[in-house]
């Protein structure tokens, strides 16, 4: 034993039955199990077999060296209490010869019982034994000699077989166990006894063998091992060695069932660590065992499992993880094959009729003839389909067709079932559908539960699930519903006359809803939707909103709209206005070889080419039964490269493909096409290009249709062919390749090209006609356009306007070009203030709201444009057989005769396709009229024309170019005194343009070619008036003075000409007339002959009247009424005090000189213009802020101080309308002088509470923007307490921009004070809420949703106004109103004496004006 306290050696020798086989029996005790698990405890190191029958060349080498025992090695323990304990392990046994079956002969012939009480071995060079293989392998294994070869015993631990099945009789074993002892006490070393093979003992063996360990004469403690399980062995050896150290305390003996179990549980632990281990690396039970191996490897828990187990138990513990890898994908692969089999039942076989008496074993022959089976199923042949590799096939859903067979039959029955259900069902729907159609007493908007009642008996009723019955009833309810909006929204349209003075720029007002619904609610069709007002009212609204702002996407007909189809059909014409047919066009000499140049942005050309490549048959593609060789040529560059490649190529391309699929490649290929048009290389000239949308990843958003949108407008403007992306993406690329190699076909050949009109010689027509249809009639878009499109004298549209066309016709004896705009009448309605020379007007003769509609845009007309009416009917008889019909061309007759317009009737069965000529008489009449008709548009300011259109309209017809569509006027071109000989003489005022002889020949195209060279801006207007007539000056100046307070400006409809007030000679630089132009000349004599202005047509100094009057006259005589048409009720510019008032619409008024010119400056209430760019009013809140000391607008400050000194206590403040002409006319003022006091325009305070209301509904967002929207929302309908309230209030205040902010409290300060008087002028909270809301928020009124909501809540902004102190102010005082100054002061006395708290100095009151403005 080692001396060293730290680590302490010990040589144990093991003993026990030993001999032949005759004395110990056919196995060993387990002396060499329990000393190979001892020191080499791993699981792959432990070798169960050991034998001591050797041959003498074995027993010679170096393991056994000769002796009859075995070294074992050294192994290394730690005891509980940290303790490190060495061991030397020999092991006494007795080897047999191979031979003789005697033992061998060895260096100390004594018997085993002396050798085993030896304490003394000595054996130079004798080696480690490992297992039996390694005698006579010596070199193959470790070799470990024994240290010093020599050991001395310290202890003996005596083996004691227990096991049973060995055939051993127990009583020989103890006689030599016993003899065994007697020995080894002499050698007075500390003995153990050790019960080996515990784990499959023999009780009774153990039982006799506990009775004799505890023999007085034995009394030697006994440990109860098992070598195969591990358990006690490394106890037995610790024990040994604290009986040699003589440790205090007498170790206490686990029992062998308590260490057994604490050894299995060791092991279930661990397994079940690598269990978990193998889930987490083994996922696919392809996973292969020396890969995962080495992939374990640096794990502990594998490394722990390995010496436990063994490598061959954890290999085992893989492949059953893997096999149930494999089961569980089997398993899903069965439920997701089970989960389709029922689809695909659906798909191949849905008629029960077929399948309902036929058996399962018939069924596969009736798949496997079904024209998609190969969609469904799949027949494998490597092997079944649970070991077949098509187990990975993930994404193929096809089904093993040996899997159907297999499990199939359940799921069959229970497709027969369903089919056979589903057809009771269908039927059982379809009666109760009928019984809901017979019923009387289902009306729109009737719950279920309560039309339930009615059906209790029915058989259908009894039979159908109460869902099928809710669905049945709600499908009714849908159609029903719908039936019954669709005839309430004709009924709005009957009643136009209803809608026709909502203002567009006025904010919306649900007031309106009410005078609106006392007209319509003795109609059934208001009473049909009772029961769901809600919805009646959004209508109602959502119709409001269509007037105030009338566009083709907020049409109620959708995608029928009129001005969509328009597009449609001129977008499909051809350059040359043909009927061609892609058949007839390829039997002709078609190329078979097109060669294709694509150009785009970035590498998208080439991306677009390698994509079409891939669709093509070898480079082929075939279209209408005929092959074509496609050749692409991507081009990715700029302009000039294409310009080069178009140049410089050898081979001629057959056409140009520019691609786009984004808003910048589109701007891309535009800006270059446009730069070669202008360079004068445009390549539309020799080749044909097409302008087409990709079907690229970033086009399939919310931004494809504006990317369709823009790119048929380009298109349009560079008059090429536009090819855009359908919506199937499966099919994209073919149904594109189709169309390029199609228009490519029909293409002429490159010798054949005619060169393509540029873009820059666009000229501009003789006369424009307005022609309107009304969405929804019954019959399509293309009876009206025929007459023209068919014409051969029919050109394409201007680049851009592909709501137009150009028609030459012969008006006399010369040929004049026809510019016809078709559009729906709401379209019409917008675009009012563009000049047109006449109109024709289409209704049909079946609908009621075709007819009223144009009556309601017919009033709007001006009475001196010439109007045609069309009547559509069904056929030519219909006249005599509907009432309907006759009624509204008899009604439609009478306003041509009674107004003095033209009307007509069409069939839509008759040739009105060739009947263009009918026509003829109503262009003839506009061209007379031309020249009155533009001068009203130059006299009325309401019509905001470009000058520069009135002009070239008038001078340089079907030649000169109309530069621009914008919304602003552009001064006329101002032509040099040389460039004015060449021009024709001009015309007198009022004169007609000659019809039989041209008023410029041939030469008008060398005019404006002359014309366009000088493009010099000319000056503002300067006039310097040398001679005058004084009485003139007083007659103008006298009623202008009191009406405005100041000379009009020039932007107003002038009252004379500069020839009558008689101006010197101008400078080059100075304004001049507009060439051509019919300048407007004023007598002194035409103020007195009011007669004589009427016979011409025109009244110099006033706005022409609209056919409104005549209309109303009409209908008053139809209704047999003698009441005389009444006036505005509301107060208006002009006062009955001051004036005494007419109709300015009434041209039968007699503007005399007696009358004055106050009369003629009257503005018009029903001309709708086009909205000018914002000066003050509709620009942005932060541009119209006084200064960063001064947050508030100064037109909001003059507004508040003016109803809080005159109108707080007005009953109906901000609820009752004001003048919306003198709101006009006022915020004109305005516009122009920021200063203008409002006393001098006499206006009463509600039409100052309008302004201020329009001031906001005029801002290009909301005072509360719409990001605050939601949550204010989620505040005053989500809190119920008034902390809650505040705290949401505070939130929303803290998310506003500080001008919104400093704005919105200076409003809301001001309604506070308003709600103050609340007795005297009945504003409440709630009622100044519902009234600003709209205003201040602009509330989403373009689909349903958010208009039912919009009636539910409309009092957001009430909170700010009841916690106005708390939110603003710190629940401290509000700041008092603005001094009531006497009856007498004016607002300019007022502004001098009011004096303002500290608390509100961050809104001062203006600072005095300008003594030039008062």
């Amino acid at each position: 034993m080692s001396k060293s306290k730290d680590s302490r050696c010990f040589n144990i020798c093991v003993v026990g039955l030993s001999g032949t086989e005759k004395e110990k029996g056919t196995v060993g005790v387990g002396k060499s199990c329990l000393c190979n698990r001892f020191v080499h405890p791993a699981a792959d190191d432990y070798y169960p077999e050991h034998t001591s029958i050797l041959s003498q060349m074995d027993f010679s080498g170096r393991v056994v060296n000769n002796d009859h025992y075995l070294y074992w090695g050294k192994a290394s323990k730690v005891t509980g209490d940290g303790l490190q304990y060495m061991f030397n392990v020999v092991e006494q046994t007795e080897f047999i010869d191979d031979a003789t079956f005697l033992p061998h002969k060895s260096t100390v012939p004594h018997n085993y019982f002396k050798r085993s009480a030896s304490v003394k071995l000595n054996s130079a060079g004798k080696h480690m034994y490992i297992c039996t293989d390694q005698l006579g392998l010596e070199q193959d294994y470790e070799q470990t000699p024994m240290p010093d070869g020599k050991l001395f015993v310290d202890g003996f631990l005596v083996c004691i077989d227990v096991g049973d099945g060995f055939q051993r009789i127990q009583e020989t074993q103890l006689k030599f166990i016993d003899k065994l002892l007697s020995t080894l006490r002499r050698t007075k070393k500390p003995i153990i006894l050790c019960a080996t093979k515990c784990d499959i003992a023999n009780e009774d063996y153990l039982k006799e063998m506990r009775a004799y360990s505890a023999m007085r004469k034995v009394s030697l403690p006994l440990v109860e091992t098992s070598a195969e399980r591990n358990v006690n062995l490394e106890f037995a050896f610790l024990m040994l060695a604290q009986i040699i150290d003589k440790v205090k305390g007498k170790p206490k003996i686990i029992a062998f069932m308590d260490a057994a179990k604490l050894v299995k549980e060791q092991l279930d632990h661990a397994t079940l660590k690598y269990e978990y281990l193998l889930k987490q690396f083994v996922v696919d039970y392809h996973d292969e065992w020396h890969i995962t191996k080495k992939t374990l490897e640096g794990q502990a828990t594998h490394a722990q499992l390995v010496a436990l187990q063994g490598e061959k138990k954890v290999h085992e513990l893989f492949m059953v993880h893997v096999s149930r890898l494999k089961s569980e994908h089997c398993e899903q692969a069965k439920r997701k094959y089970l989960e389709h089999l029922p689809k695909a039942f659906d798909s191949l076989i849905p008629n029960v009729e077929e399948i309902e008496n036929i058996s399962w074993s018939n069924v596969p022959a009736v798949l496997q003839g079904k024209q998609h089976y190969s969609t469904w199923f799949v027949h494998l042949s490597d092997a079944s389909w649970s070991d077949s590799c098509f187990l990975d096939e993930i994404r193929d859903t096809r089904i093993p067709f040996d899997f159907v067979i297999e499990h199939g039959a359940s799921t069959f029955e229970c497709h027969v079932q369903k089919l056979i259900a589903l057809r009771k069902t269908r039927q059982l729907k379809a009666e109760f559908a009928e019984v809901l159609k017979a019923t009387s007493q289902i009306y729109p908007g009737k719950t279920w539960e309560d039309a339930s009642r009615l059906f209790v008996e029915q058989l259908c009723f009894k039979y159908l699930s109460d869902q099928d019955r809710a669905e049945v009833y709600q499908e009714h309810q849908r159609r029903i519903i719908a039936k019954a909006k669709e005839d309430y929204h004709e009924l709005l349209l009957e009643n136009s006359e209803l809608f026709a003075e909502v203002d567009r720029k006025e904010v919306f007002n649900f007031d309106k809803i009410s005078d609106i619904t006392v007209s319509l609610e003795n109609d059934s069709r208001y009473e049909a939707l009772k029961h769901i007002s809600a919805e009646r009212d959004a209508l109602v609204l959502k119709h409001i909103f269509f007037v105030h702002r009338p566009t083709k996407e907020s049409c109620f007909t959708q995608e029928r709209c009129i001005d969509y189809q328009v597009e449609k059909v001129i977008a499909n014409m051809s350059p040359q206005n043909k009927s061609r047919s892609l058949d007839n066009l390829l039997k002709l000499e078609s190329p078979e070889k097109l060669a294709l140049l694509i150009f785009g942005d970035g590498r998208l050309a080439t991306q677009v080419a390698e994509a079409l490549n891939r669709h093509l048959h070898g480079g082929k593609c075939k279209v209408n039964g005929k092959w074509f060789k496609l050749e692409l040529s991507p081009l990715d560059g700029d302009v000039t490269a294409f310009n080069r490649q178009l140049q410089n190529s050898s081979r001629e391309f057959s056409g140009c493909l520019c691609v786009f699929n984004s808003f910048s490649s589109l701007r891309y290929i535009s800006s270059n096409l446009e730069y070669l048009a202008k360079s004068g290389n445009e390549p539309s000239g020799v080749l044909p290009l097409m302008l087409m949308l990709t079907s690229q990843k970033d086009t399939v958003n919310q931004n494809v249709h504006l990317l369709k949108q823009q790119g048929q407008k380009v298109a349009n403007m560079l008059q090429i062919a536009f090819i855009n992306c359908p919506a199937s993406t499966k099919s994209t690329w073919e149904a594109q390749l189709d169309e390029i190699v199609s228009r490519l076909a029909i293409s002429p050949p490159p010798a054949a090209r005619p060169p393509r009109m540029s873009m820059r010689f666009e000229y501009e027509p003789d006369i424009r006609i307005g022609m309107c249809v009304m969405c929804g009639d019954p019959f399509n878009v293309d009876l009206v356009l025929t007459p023209f499109l068919e014409s051969q004298f029919c050109m394409n549209p201007q680049s851009g306007q592909n709501d137009s066309l150009i028609l030459e016709m012969f008006l006399g004896a010369r040929r004049k070009k026809i510019k016809i705009t078709v559009s729906s009448y709401h379209t019409a309605t917008l675009n009012r203030s563009n000049l047109f020379h006449g109109y024709i007007l289409v209704y049909s003769a079946k609908r009621r709201a075709s007819l009223s509609v144009l009556i309601s845009f017919l009033s709007d007309v001006l009475e001196v444009i010439p109007v045609q009416l069309v009547a559509i009917t069904e056929n030519n008889n219909e006249f005599f057989v509907d009432e309907t019909t006759k009624e509204l061309l008899s009604e439609g007759e009478r306003i041509a005769n009674e107004v003095g317009l033209k009307f007509m009737t069409v069939s839509a069965r008759s040739r009105f396709h060739r009947q263009t000529e009918v026509f003829t008489p109503f262009f003839q009449q506009a061209l007379q009229s031309k020249p009155s008709v533009e001068e009203t548009y130059q006299l009325d300011p309401t019509l905001d024309v470009s000058t520069e259109m009135l002009n070239q309209s008038s001078v340089f017809s079907s030649s000169s170019l109309s530069d621009s569509d914008d919304d602003y006027t552009h001064t006329g071109y101002s032509p040099s005194v040389e460039e004015r000989k060449l021009l024709p003489p001009e015309r007198k005022p009022h004169e007609p343009e000659d019809i039989t002889s041209g008023c410029y020949g041939q030469d008008a195209d060398k005019y404006r070619r002359l014309l366009v060279m000088n493009d010099k801006k000319p000056t503002d207007l300067k006039m310097q008036i040398n001679k005058l007539d004084m009485k003139f000056i007083e007659k103008l100046s006298g009623p202008i003075s009191k009406s405005f307070g100041k000379p009009p400006s020039m932007h107003w409809a002038p009252l004379a000409s500069i020839d009558d007030v008689n101006l010197p000679e101008m400078s080059s630089g100075a304004h001049r007339w507009p060439i051509g132009s019919s300048r407007p000349s004023l007598n002194l004599s035409d103020f007195d002959d009011g007669n004589k202005q009427e016979e011409r047509g025109l009244e110099r100094g006033r706005r022409p009247s609209s056919y409104k009057h005549r209309l109303s006259a009409f209908k008053n005589s139809l209704e047999n009424s003698n009441k005389a048409p009444s006036g505005d009720s509301q107060e208006t510019l002009l006062e009955h005090a001051r004036i005494t008032k007419v109709g300015i619409d009434n041209p039968a008024v007699d503007f005399s000189s007696d009358v004055g010119i106050e009369r003629k400056q009257k503005v018009f209430k029903r001309f709708r213009h086009r909205k000018k760019k914002p000066i003050y009013f509709g620009r942005h809140l932060k541009d119209v802020v006084q200064s960063e000391d001064k947050p508030i607008p100064l037109f909001l400050e003059k507004c508040v101080h003016y109803i809080e000194m005159k109108g707080l206590d007005l009953e109906g403040l901000y609820r009752v309308s004001g003048s919306k002409a003198d709101q006009n006319l006022l915020q004109e003022h305005f516009e122009k002088d920021n200063y203008f006091s409002f006393d001098s325009m006499h206006v009463t305070v509600h039409t100052i509470a309008g302004c201020m209301k329009a001031f906001f509904n005029a801002l290009p967002e909301p005072l509360l923007p719409f990001s605050v929207h939601k949550l204010l929302a989620d505040v005053v309908v989500g809190s119920s307490l008034e902390s809650e309230i505040l705290m949401g209030l505070e939130k929303v205040l803290a998310k506003l921009p500080k001008v919104n902010y400093d704005v919105f409290k200076y409003l809301i300060t001001h309604l506070y004070r308003v709600c103050q008087h609340r007795e005297n002028n009945k504003m409440s909270e709630e009622n100044l809420s519902i009234c600003f809301w709209p205003t201040l928020m602009k509330p989403n009124l373009t689909d349903m949703a958010s208009i039912t909501a919009t009636l539910v809540n409309r009092t957001p902004i009430q909170p700010f106004i009841m916690h106005c102190p708390a939110l603003f102010y710190n629940n401290g005082e509000i700041p008092m109103s603005v001094m009531r100054p006497a009856a007498s002061s004016t607002e300019d006395d007022f502004e001098d004496k009011v004096v303002l708290p500290a608390t509100i100095l961050i809104c001062p009151m203006p600072s005095p004006p300008p003594e030039s403005s008062v």
